[in-house]
């Protein structure tokens, strides 16, 4: 069904015998959790929103310098958000992406501390998280990811929301020693300042070479130059936004100014003509790219830092208004936050009415209203009405753990349905509560229908 989806040449063999026996192409619309490398995809129409981090089971960043591909790439994996909606078909290349230019401590949706080139430089590195909380559910193509990561440049607790083209993103205890700018990036694109531009508020901003500042409080709206929506909520940090040329050196081969005198001696003994990498940056030509920049900017030294923001996949000027104005009052926001600390995120969508938590530590009250009470360990669930049901997403990506999830939830529930779960999860009551507990035996999520007791 992949390969009938993916493929240019329908009426041809082999795609036309595999049509002729039923087989018919896969949708490619959804929200997939792959908890084996903490990452996720949401997917919608012709647009894919890419999700990664890193846990502590499985290496998360190798970088070989030798390769000469990713020799800068420390970032990478600190909770990227990839927005691919641009061209057609749309591609990273499109969507904002380039080589050339491109500042590695900016990755779209990471946490990070900014650096000059010459300090995260890798001849031979391996970068891990040594957390096992990494991963996300899904429930009915909506889908929830979250990590807490920690690392000697920076720490912080991360949750991404996926409804539809609604995608939140909510970072809290951002904790930094260095004395570096600490950011959480929003957008890194290319950009052509003859055909784009960004909006901020109601302004356009086209100009290049370009720098403003939205100062911390309230809450605004932005678009990117690919258009992207971005509502933040308020009480950010200051949000910086950039256009024009930026510059990256490289350390590698095809950006040497002679190409028989290189300082690099060799990258995986880490062994290089200058002790200071940055004499050694001056053997190469710079790469320059013009870009739009966005992002928070929480300080040096930062101890508990926070932001938050909604992105509208594909949004109009418009539609982001309206978003913004509906947003002012709970009686019409599209989506609340209802809690937002070290040990819970947790976050309402009304189009879905669907709660997504995203719980860092066990709890015995989740302190929100909705229809989990309490859980026994760290995990992630949805909870989904559907008439007199309760659909349930559960997963727990501490695999070191074999003890089982327990939930408690309001109300009185018996087991209508379990899918994708190996054993089925013992349910009783107590009191006016629904006690279940589901045997653990993958990082995969777990879905549940339950129906009310009469």
């Amino acid at each position: 069904g992949l390969y009938l989806t993916l493929t240019d040449k329908p009426g041809e063999q082999p795609a036309k015998a595999w049509r002729e026996a039923g087989i018919a192409p896969v949708e490619l619309t959804g929200h997939w959790t792959m908890n084996g490398t903490a990452a996720a995809l949401h997917r919608r129409d012709k647009w894919l929103v890419s999700i990664v981090g890193m846990i502590k089971f499985w290496r998360g960043l190798e970088i070989y310098g030798w390769l000469q591909g990713n020799n800068y790439g420390r970032y990478a994996r600190n909770g990227s958000i990839m927005v691919t909606a641009a061209g057609d078909p749309p591609s990273l290349e499109a969507s904002g992406w380039a080589y050339d230019g491109w500042n590695w401590c900016h990755w779209p949706g990471t946490t990070s501390v900014v650096r000059p080139s010459s300090e995260i430089f890798d001849g031979y590195a391996m970068y891990t998280n040594p957390s096992a909380f990494a991963g996300g559910t899904n429930l009915q193509g909506d889908g929830v990811f979250g990590m807490d990561f920690s690392s000697p440049d920076v720490s912080f607790r991360r949750s991404v929301f996926c409804f539809e083209n609604r995608v939140t993103v909510l970072t809290t205890d951002i904790v930094s020693q260095q004395d570096r700018p600490t950011v959480t990036t929003l957008f890194q694109n290319t950009y052509d300042p003859q055909t784009e531009a960004l909006r901020v508020g109601g302004d356009r901003e086209s100009g290049a070479p370009c720098e403003t500042t939205i100062e911390a409080g309230e809450p605004c709206r932005l678009v990117d130059n690919k258009g992207t929506g971005y509502y933040v909520y308020p009480d950010h940090p200051p949000v910086r936004l950039r256009l024009g040329q930026q510059q990256w050196t490289y350390m590698i081969q095809r950006y040497l100014k002679d190409p028989t005198d290189n300082p690099i001696i060799d990258y995986q003994k880490r062994q290089y003509r200058h002790k200071d990498m940055e004499e050694n940056e001056q053997y190469f030509t710079p790469s320059t790219g013009t870009f739009a920049l966005g992002y928070f900017e929480h300080g040096t030294k930062s101890t508990d830092g926070r932001c938050a923001y909604t992105m509208l996949i594909g949004a109009t000027l418009e539609a982001l208004d309206s978003f913004a104005t509906q947003m002012r009052a709970p009686e019409t926001a599209p989506c609340s936050l209802l809690r937002s600390d070290r040990a819970a995120h947790v976050l309402w969508d009304r189009a879905t009415d669907t709660t997504a938590y995203v719980l860092f530590e066990s709890t015995e009250d989740t302190g929100v209203p909705g229809s989990v009470r309490g859980v026994g360990r760290p995990c992630l669930v949805m909870a989904r009405p559907d008439g007199d049901d309760l659909w349930l997403s559960v997963a727990s990506t501490d695999i070191a753990n074999p003890e089982p999830i327990r939930l408690r939830l309001a109300g009185a529930w018996r087991l209508a349905e379990a899918l994708d779960i190996e054993e089925l999860p013992r349910v009783s009551h107590q009191g006016a509560d629904t006690s279940i507990e589901l045997t653990y035996g993958s990082y995969m999520p777990m879905v549940l229908r339950l129906s009310a007791e009469r």
